[in-house]
């Protein structure tokens, strides 16, 4: 009897973890799409405009998503830290308000494209806070893709 609640109670768990491990790759999955759009957007403008200005853009921001899509891929590989209910949160000092900008800028020309408009309304100076910049910006992004509502 006490064997079969222990069976039981493990097989719980599994479905449990397994639950968890679901949702975990829905969330990464559309994480990883995110970056792609901007990438996208950068791609085209190279295709279109060859000034040194455009290029610049295109290659910082391309530079940029790249940067996220590999932390997105490092945390497909460590999904053992979610097991553990350890997802990592880097907290250096940053400039919110410039990452804020830095965000809306990538995403601008996805929003033009779909004749939609983005608008952000950002302080001129500094938001010093300690915080994860990849974190934050997937929270910028999705705002901002997720909720149409919010300009």
């Amino acid at each position: 009897m006490e064997r079969e609640a222990r069976l039981k109670q493990h097989a719980a768990e599994l479905a449990e973890a397994d639950r968890h491990k679901n949702e975990f790759l829905a969330v990464l999955g559309h994480e990883l799409r995110n970056p792609l759009a901007p990438i996208r957007n950068a791609l085209h403008m190279l295709r279109q405009k060859t000034d040194a200005a455009a290029m610049s853009w295109a290659s910082e921001l391309i530079e940029r998503q790249v940067t996220t899509l590999t932390r997105l891929a490092d945390d497909l590989l460590d999904v053992t830290r979610l097991a553990r209910g350890k997802l990592s949160v880097r907290r250096d000092l940053l400039d919110l308000a410039a990452l804020a900008r830095t965000t809306v800028a990538d995403h601008e020309p996805m929003f033009r494209a779909a004749n939609r408009q983005l608008t952000a309304h950002v302080p001129a100076g500094p938001i010093w806070l300690r915080g994860d910049a990849g974190r934050l910006t997937q929270v910028l992004t999705n705002s901002a893709v997720k909720c149409p509502e919010v300009h």
